[in-house]
């Protein structure tokens, strides 16, 4: 699954970054607690920051290790847990189109589960809160700045 076009791709397993230009993709799955899962973001402003959700491939959950949002601020190179807010230990899903970001400045963040709850940060993944609770099965995740 494409993270950004031309920069980042994740697809189910594994995580790979190329800059615009660069004709090879490097490996940046190291750091994260699995190498499987598909909802994932780029920054708008900033192309060395990503935001994923690993699962375990087994489940296709979150589980054992709970629901979190992982970010980039290096390319992949290193990835850093976002998961104040968030339910502690919480096996959930995020699935293929399940994460998206809006372009506002700090930027805001969006994750919808498969349990019909749909998690937002107005600061960057720094934290969350749930802003929908008890939808159908979240399958699309899509923000837009009305002004």
């Amino acid at each position: 699954m494409c993270i950004a076009p031309r920069t980042a791709a994740r697809h189910g397993e594994e995580v790979y970054w190329r800059d615009p230009g660069q004709t090879t993709w490097q490996f940046s799955t190291t750091g994260l607690p699995s190498n499987f899962g598909f909802a994932a973001a780029m920054h708008p402003r900033d192309r060395s920051t990503a935001y994923c959700i690993p699962l375990d491939g087994m489940r296709r959950t979150a589980a054992p290790f709970g629901i979190g949002v992982y970010r980039t601020t290096d390319k992949g190179k290193t990835w850093d847990r976002l998961d104040k807010g968030l339910p502690e230990g919480a096996p959930l899903e995020s699935v293929r189109e399940g994460m998206h970001n809006d372009r506002l400045d700090p930027m805001g963040l969006y994750f919808g589960t498969a349990n019909g709850d749909v998690w937002a940060s107005k600061t960057e993944g720094e934290s969350w809160s749930r802003i929908a609770q008890y939808l159908p099965y979240v399958t699309s995740v899509h923000a837009a700045t009305i002004e």
